[in-house]
């Protein structure tokens, strides 16, 4: 019997390309599924999946939403005075959310992050790793009550990792669990990255950069220097700096590419002597996909990164350091063991079983 065909809408969170990369494998499927999709973004995130769904008749949506800006100093207190204007904009997306269901016949809705973007009557997915945030003990009650509530408007809720022993066990460590929702299920891996590993391309050092405004530019620059005086003769390096559209630099040894796609950034990175990157959870999972390990430098002012960072050292023993000693000159080795989570399997069979309910 032919499965139904759905007019899904997938929504990504626009700080930075993270979401849209581990939600592409679900597009992707759903695509290929021959259902309608619609997809809603903003900013860097939306022209990543623009770009990689551009010929596979997808509607594009700019979608409502605040996007945090980040400093180069003091970022946690101003990330804190943009909380306000965050909590207006769940309501934003709530009411783009039902009129795009209304106008275009959305039967389905899949939300990476996204706390507005569920309708009334709608089977939803809220996806999240941050299932209890990363806030100091004596705010985590208030903390839980806002996931909840939030999770609530949404059928289910699906965490991108491994169930694990406990929180050290997973990934995403205690962000992803207990659950605070009754139907909340874990989904394994997610990576848009391909599971062999993609061609290997010989690199001694690989740097990923990632995230928002002006950091990402400044451990791009960091990551430029560092690399040239670490370099022996005859080596390279490569930064990976996503950046759609930006094309390749060379800056002697060090080459830069600004976006590659997923075969070649898995083949560089499984081919190289060291990886230096962020604590971005779809970057973690990107390693774990295809078994690298990796220095971890987590986004200054970012309790999430830097609270994952120091769970991969304490759980997994990686090596990491802040963005400013990195700059300034401390060391970057790489150490512990690499993981595997296998991605895709079970979050695309999940996604299936979803669209197939009546």
């Amino acid at each position: 019997m032919e499965t139904t065909k759905r007019t899904v809408l997938f929504a990504a969170l626009d700080w930075g390309l993270g979401h849209a990369t581990r939600s592409a494998s679900l597009i992707r499927a759903a695509i290929e599924d021959g259902h309608r999709v619609h997809v809603a973004s903003s900013g860097p995130a939306l022209a990543w999946l623009r770009a990689r769904f551009a010929d596979d008749g997808v509607t594009f949506h700019e979608k409502p939403g605040r996007a945090i800006r980040y400093a180069r100093v003091g970022t946690g207190v101003r990330i804190a005075l943009q909380m306000p204007g965050f909590l207006r904009s769940i309501g934003e997306e709530r009411r783009w959310t039902e009129g795009c269901v209304r106008r275009h016949g959305v039967d389905r809705v899949f939300s990476d992050n996204c706390y507005g973007v569920a309708a009334e009557g709608v089977p939803s997915v809220l996806m999240t790793h941050q299932v209890h945030l990363p806030v100091p003990g004596v705010l985590r009650a208030g903390a839980r009550a806002f996931v909840r509530g939030q999770a609530a408007r949404f059928g289910e809720v699906w965490v991108p990792d491994g169930e694990g022993e406990r929180g050290e066990g997973r990934l995403s460590g205690r962000l992803g669990g207990p659950a605070l929702h009754p139907r909340t299920r874990f989904i394994g891996g997610l990576s848009h990255l391909p599971a062999d590993g993609g061609t290997r391309s010989e690199w001694a050092i690989v740097g990923v950069v990632s995230g928002p405004e002006p950091l990402r530019s400044a451990l791009e620059a960091a990551y430029r220097e560092r690399f040239a005086g670490a370099l022996r003769a005859g080596e390279r390096a490569l930064i990976v700096a996503g950046r759609p559209g930006g094309g390749v630099r060379e800056d002697g040894a060090v080459t830069t590419w600004y976006s590659p796609d997923s075969a070649a950034l898995a083949g560089a990175l499984k081919g190289a002597g060291r990886v230096v990157c962020r604590s971005g959870y779809s970057t973690l999972l990107d390693l774990a996909q295809i078994r690298v390990r990796a220095h971890l430098i987590p986004t200054p002012g970012q309790p999430e990164q830097e609270l994952l960072a120091a769970h991969f050292a304490r759980a997994f023993g990686w090596s990491t350091s802040s963005q400013r000693a990195f700059a300034a000159g401390a060391p970057f080795p790489t150490t512990g063991q690499p993981l595997h989570l296998p991605a895709n399997t079970e979050a695309l069979a999940a996604l299936r079983a979803w669209l197939a309910k009546e």
